[in-house]
């Protein structure tokens, strides 16, 4: 978060998703990958597209991992109870409704 240099803007950008504005087309579609995998466990057909037209199969694979990586962090700290740092917020309650109704999305 902040500490790594974003702003409150793109911190809020991030948990209002891929279709908030702001966003470049590339970094959309990065977004789009964590919602995704998250959402579906696979990348759709339609954000593979995106991806391909910048990235190389290698490179979309380093992303799954990376996704995949931090949801077992994610499971981990959640399954041990492991506190939020001080001052490190939660995702808001709009951010979680968006995560669990995006699994509508359909498979391209």
């Amino acid at each position: 978060g902040r500490r790594a240099g974003l702003t409150v803007e793109e911190i809020e950008r991030v948990q209002a998703g891929p279709d908030a504005s702001g966003w470049s087309a590339e970094d959309a579609a990065l977004v789009q990958v964590a919602d995704d995998l998250h959402t579906q466990t696979r990348i759709s057909d339609t954000t593979w597209a995106a991806l391909t037209a910048r990235y190389d199969s290698c490179q979309i694979m380093d992303m799954v991992f990376l996704v995949g990586c931090y949801n077992v962090l994610a499971m981990a700290l959640g399954s041990f109870d492991i506190p939020l740092e001080p001052g490190v917020a939660r995702f808001d309650t709009a951010t979680r409704e968006r995560m669990l109704t995006s699994t509508a999305v359909k498979r391209g």
